[in-house]
């Protein structure tokens, strides 16, 4: 063989080379873009379902906060009757326990289930991201 058919068969040998180089940028380039699409598509549902569990917490937070009035409205009528007749110290005592068990109980319900409701949603957008990523 000749030194041009080497070179012209170096110069296929290169090109075909590059071509393939080309290829498979473009196919990396492709796949970290459908691969950031994914990611992003996660994210953006992650953010939507915290800010509903936020709007849910504060729903429950004011049905809360009702519900503690309530339980202050019943004290203070349970305290009126406590030196008649008909009422007891011992009843008032009970009222009032069992208000303030209610109420720091109802206020502890909700830090958890804000904290575990985020920790949850944390969590699910984690598993997602790394099933979006070993599907190929």
């Amino acid at each position: 063989m000749t030194d041009n058919s080497w070179q012209a068969k170096h110069s296929e040998y290169v090109g075909q080379v590059e071509k393939a180089a080309r290829a498979a940028g473009d196919q990396a380039r492709s796949e970290e873009q459908r691969r950031q699409a994914a990611i992003e598509g996660i994210r953006r549902d992650g953010q939507q379902k915290q800010a509903q569990l936020a709007a849910d917490i504060d729903a429950i937070t004011g049905i809360n906060l009702r519900l503690r009035e309530e339980i202050d409205r019943i004290k203070l009528a349970a305290s009126k009757y406590s030196g008649t007749a008909t009422g007891s110290k011992t009843a008032e005592s009970a009222v009032v326990v069992l208000g303030e068990l209610f109420k720091s109980a109802s206020q502890r319900a909700g830090e958890l289930a804000a904290a575990f409701g985020a920790a949850r949603n944390a969590g699910l957008m984690c598993e997602r991201s790394y099933d979006s990523l070993k599907e190929f």
